[in-house]
């Protein structure tokens, strides 16, 4: 016992006791504490992290930092060096929903788009965000949501195309066209249809406008369409083949509408559209009606020459692709 008493002795005033000094017994005995790699007093009451005091190089109250791309007295310009999966958490650094590093001034889910799709850069967000909605706006719809939408739903066929002589469509037609058209004799006619699509990998809308001969011959002509644009109202056809009219449709008229979709979906997908184009300078109004089922009757509508410079954008297409074609032979 006696020499356990000189041992406790000893241990108490060597100078190796942090007892021995006030500011140690402050640390140990009323934080709770200790002192770390930098003799720091940290743990216990203190809210201090172990050898926080050292800097990215581990130097006790240095100054090296990390910058924005994590590295330790980095410049900045090496992030795209860094590893996809690096994030400096420690720096106040996250993981998003999209799997990104977003750093302190960045915004979440940056690269994520209105459907919940994730970009890993923002070239591939700026060309494929949103791609996934419909006409309608609707995220993997099926464009039955919207009127413009049907437009997609159905190869269109010609069927009848009326025409007035006055640009506001008034009285009755000067001109009617059924099924098919002929030039001066009935040796060529043709019908055509009409189909649009979305084109979602590219961001844009295509429509193909095929020709049919009774000769049994087919042309395309193809290009892209928008709707309500600046200078057109409605629809508008934008030619891929410059040497055909760009135009616009001023008006469409579906008849059965989307909100007769929601009870049965035939009605849409069999339907009838109409497609009004004005000619304000030529004082000409046209009428197409198309549907989705091509007629096999046989009409003989003759147009003679002197009527053509008044028909609508894509007739007159029709007829140049015809003049071309003859001076070719």
């Amino acid at each position: 016992m006696i020499y356990l008493f000189y041992c406790i002795l000893f241990f108490l005033f060597s100078c190796d006791n942090p007892l021995t000094n006030e500011e140690d017994k402050n640390c140990i005995l009323d934080l709770g504490g200790f002192y770390d790699d930098c003799g720091v007093c940290v743990g216990g009451i203190t809210n201090t992290v172990p050898n926080s005091s050292k800097d990215c190089n581990g130097e006790c109250f240095g100054e090296s930092e990390f910058d924005n791309c994590g590295i330790c007295n980095g410049d900045n310009m090496d992030c795209d060096s860094l590893s996809d999966n690096f994030c400096n958490l420690d720096s106040g650094e996250f993981w998003d929903e999209c799997d990104n590093c977003v750093g302190i001034n960045e915004i979440e889910n940056d690269l994520m788009d209105d459907c919940g799709v994730c970009f890993s850069d923002q070239s591939l967000y700026d060309q494929l965000a949103n791609t996934t909605k419909d006409l309608c706006g609707i995220c993997n719809g099926d464009n039955t949501s919207c009127d413009y939408g049907l437009l997609t739903l159905s190869n269109w066929n010609f069927s009848q195309l009326k025409f007035w002589n006055n640009d506001n469509c008034y009285g009755n037609p000067y001109y009617i066209m059924n099924d098919y058209i002929c030039l001066d004799n009935e040796s060529l006619c043709f019908s055509y249809s009409i189909n649009f699509e979305p084109d979602y990998e590219l961001g844009i809308f295509v429509f193909m406008q095929t020709v049919s001969f009774t000769n049994g011959t087919q042309v395309i002509l193809d290009g892209q369409w928008f709707l309500n644009t600046i200078d057109c109202g409605g629809l508008y056809l934008d030619y891929n083949d410059t040497q055909y009219q760009d135009g616009c449709y001023n008006d469409i008229s579906i008849q059965n509408t989307y909100n007769d979709c929601i009870s049965d979906l035939s009605l849409c997908t069999d339907n009838v559209i109409s497609l009004l184009n004005v000619n304000q300078e030529n004082q000409i109004c046209s009428l197409e009606i198309l549907n989705k089922d091509a007629s096999l009757s046989m009409h003989s509508n003759i147009l003679s020459n002197d009527i053509f410079s008044y028909l609508p954008f894509y007739l007159q297409n029709i007829f140049t692709y015809i003049d071309n074609s003859l001076n070719r032979q």
